[in-house]
C-alpha cells in the first residue's frame, strides 16, 4: 500500500533558511533603504546576505564598506574596499573608492581585517570535505550543509565564488554517481530516498549556480527524477512519456532505454517496446556491446508478452545455450 506519493515529497524538500527564498536585487533594496536611514548595522546584515546570494556582484561589497566606515570600524571597512575592488569586474566610481579607501586606512593604522574564529573554523572543515568529495549526504552532513553553516555565521566575502564553483561541480558529480547503475548492472537502484536527496541536490545546485551550462544540466537531470518518480508511483502513462523525455534530454546515460522500454512492456505496448529493443540493440553494437545479452532477453520477453510463446521459448534457450 503506497501512504505517500512522491511528487509530495519533493514538495516538501525545500530550502528552510529564508535567504533562499529571496533575490539579490530584493535583499540589496532592503538594506540600501536602512543604509540611508543611518541603519548602519542592520543595512551590513542585508548587505552580507546580498553578498551570500551572489557573491560575483561588487556592489554589495562597497556599500558594506561605507557602512563600516559609518560605524568607525575602519579595519573591516578597508577589507571590504579591497574586496570591491579586487572581484572582477568594472568599476564606475574606482577614483571616488580609492579616495575612500585610503581614508579608511589611515584611520585603522596598524590595524587589520580577520574573519571571525567560528567562520574559519567552519572554513577549514568545508575545505576538507570539498577535497573529498563529499557535496551532500544522505545522512545531513557533507560541504553543503557546511556551506549553509558558513552563511548563518555571516560570512559574506569573495571567497564564496570560488566555493560555490567547486561545491556546484561536486554536487553535480555527486548526483550523476548516485543515478548510474553499479558496475555489474544494467539499472540504478531507485527509492524514495535516493530521490530525496537527489532532488535537494539539484535544488542546491540551483541557487549555487549562475552559470548557464549547469544550469541546463541540473534542468536535464530532473527529468531523470520524474522518470524516476513515476516509475516508483507506478502511473505507466506518465513513466513512458517521462523516462521518454528524460532519455531526449540526456543521451549520455543509457539506462534510461531501458527505462522506457520497461515502461512500455509494463503498459502493454509490446509494439512499441520491440522498436524501442531494436534502437537500443543498434546502438550498443557501438556503445557497450557487452549488454546486448539483456536486450535478447527483454526482445524474449516482449515477444513472449505479445503471444508469441514458442518464438521466445526458442529465443531463451539460445541465450542459454550461448551462456
Amino acid at each position: 500500500m503506497k501512504i505517500l506519493k512522491i511528487g509530495l515529497i519533493f514538495t516538501l524538500l525545500s530550502f528552510s533558511s529564508p535567504l533562499f527564498a529571496q533575490s539579490f536585487d530584493t535583499i540589496i533594496k532592503r538594506a540600501n533603504q536602512e543604509y540611508n536611514a543611518g541603519e548602519y548595522t542592520q543595512s551590513i546584515k542585508n548587505y552580507r546576505k546580498a553578498i551570500q546570494k551572489d557573491p560575483e556582484k561588487k556592489m554589495a561589497y562597497r556599500n558594506v564598506a561605507r557602512a563600516y566606515f559609518w560605524l568607525e570600524d575602519y579595519r573591516t571597512a578597508l577589507a571590504y574596499y579591497d574586496f570591491y575592488l579586487g572581484v572582477p569586474g568594472a568599476i564606475k566610481d574606482e577614483e571616488q573608492i580609492r579616495k575612500e579607501r585610503r581614508l579608511a586606512a589611515e584611520r585603522a593604522g596598524s590595524a587589520r581585517y580577520r574573519s571571525p574564529k567560528t567562520q574559519r573554523k567552519i572554513l577549514t572543515a568545508l575545505e576538507k570535505t570539498l577535497n573529498k568529495g563529499s557535496a551532500l549526504r544522505a545522512n545531513g552532513g557533507g560541504a553543503f550543509r557546511m556551506y549553509e553553516n558558513l552563511l548563518r555565521a555571516g560570512f559574506a566575502e569573495p571567497r564564496l565564488i570560488d566555493i560555490r564553483k567547486r561545491l556546484a561541480s561536486a554536487l553535480m558529480n555527486e548526483f550523476d554517481a548516485s543515478i548510474l547503475p553499479k558496475s555489474d548492472t544494467i539499472l540504478p537502484i531507485i527509492s524514495i530516498e535516493g530521490l530525496g536527496i537527489q532532488q535537494k541536490r539539484l535544488e542546491a545546485l540551483v541557487e549555487l549556480s549562475h552559470d548557464e551550462a549547469m544550469l541546463g544540466l541540473v534542468k536535464r537531470r530532473r527529468k531523470i527524477l520524474l522518470a524516476m518518480d513515476a516509475i516508483l508511483d507506478g502511473d505507466e502513462k506518465r513513466a513512458i512519456s517521462s523516462s521518454a523525455e528524460a532519455a531526449r534530454q540526456n543521451p549520455d546515460l543509457l539506462f534510461l532505454s531501458w527505462f522506457v522500454i520497461s515502461s512500455l512492456l509494463k503498459s502493454g505496448d509490446t509494439e512499441s517496446a520491440l522498436k524501442e529493443i531494436s534502437q537500443l540493440a543498434r546502438r550498443l553494437k557501438q556503445e557497450s556491446p557487452e549488454l546486448l545479452e539483456y536486450v535478447r532477453v527483454l526482445r524474449a520477453l516482449a515477444i513472449q508478452q505479445k503471444g508469441g510463446h514458442k518464438d521466445a521459448a526458442e529465443m531463451f534457450s539460445t541465450i542459454l545455450r550461448s551462456n
